[in-house]
């Protein structure tokens, strides 16, 4: 299978004309737009085949966590987005287990202060609510969800293995993911999880993450880790592929 991943299009900022390239699915690792304009966005553009989409963080900017998501899946059912939030979709062969993960803030040590450091300097906190009394989203919050997940995600590939399981998240799973000029940054135990023993024990076959506005192609094990950030105008990644497949 040929699965063509993209993630960080930033489409808030600036435009990206997709290029159909012949995939036979597109992975969308989110914070492709804001709100519901990103899927807007897929289904719009991308009307032949598969899209795996997962949500980033930008794509609740201005929103309320897990209403959006209720939201985007009532806009894409019966379509060929697929919007993932602890959910495996088989596509052929390949399983794909979606989440945004987000991080256990666990990166650098003490979470406690890392969720902290990193809530008071994140928009993701500022800018995102959460229900039920739509308070602002806190370190907290994304924390237990990232256990949520995790857990899921765990007990999903165990009842997968040996088959092509190939993960998708927004966030980061390791460290190799992180540029090493920011690897002694706090904010970036927002960014990642050092989930190098569990990819391990788990072995996905592929781990496909955004979030990151840097390329990475790297083993954890036997799985592979890859990420096709294009990330901010002012900023872009200069290695960004906008044609970029693997087989699966």
């Amino acid at each position: 299978m040929k699965i063509h991943l993209l993630s960080d299009l930033h489409l808030e900022f600036h435009d990206f004309s997709y290029q159909d390239i012949g995939a036979d699915v597109l992975v969308l690792a989110g914070d492709i737009h804001t709100k519901d304009r990103g899927v807007r966005w897929a289904l719009n553009n991308i009307i032949n085949r598969p899209v795996i989409y997962v949500l980033g963080n930008h794509e609740y900017y201005g929103k309320t966590y897990p209403k959006l998501l209720a939201e985007l899946k009532k806009l894409t059912k019966h379509t060929n987005i697929h919007v993932l939030e602890n959910e495996v979709l088989k596509v052929g062969h390949v399983n794909f287990l979606g989440c945004t993960l987000w991080t256990d803030f666990k990166l650098f040590g003490d979470p406690k202060i890392a969720g902290y450091h990193c809530q008071q300097k994140m928009n993701d906190y500022k800018k995102i609510k959460r229900l039920p009394n739509y308070s602002k989203l806190r370190s907290i919050d994304t924390a237990i969800i990232h256990k949520r997940s995790l857990d899921w995600l765990g007990k999903s590939l165990e009842r997968h293995r040996g088959e092509t399981n190939v993960v998708v998240t927004h966030h980061a799973p390791s460290i190799h993911s992180v540029p090493g000029d920011c690897r002694g940054d706090f904010t970036t135990a927002a960014y990642t999880s050092a989930l190098d023993d569990f990819i391990k024990t788990h072995s996905p076959k592929f781990w496909l993450h955004g979030h990151l506005h840097n390329t990475s192609d790297y083993f954890i094990g036997e799985s592979r880790i890859l990420c096709n950030p294009r990330g901010y105008p002012d900023e872009e990644n200069v290695q960004f592929d906008p044609g970029f497949c693997f087989i699966a």
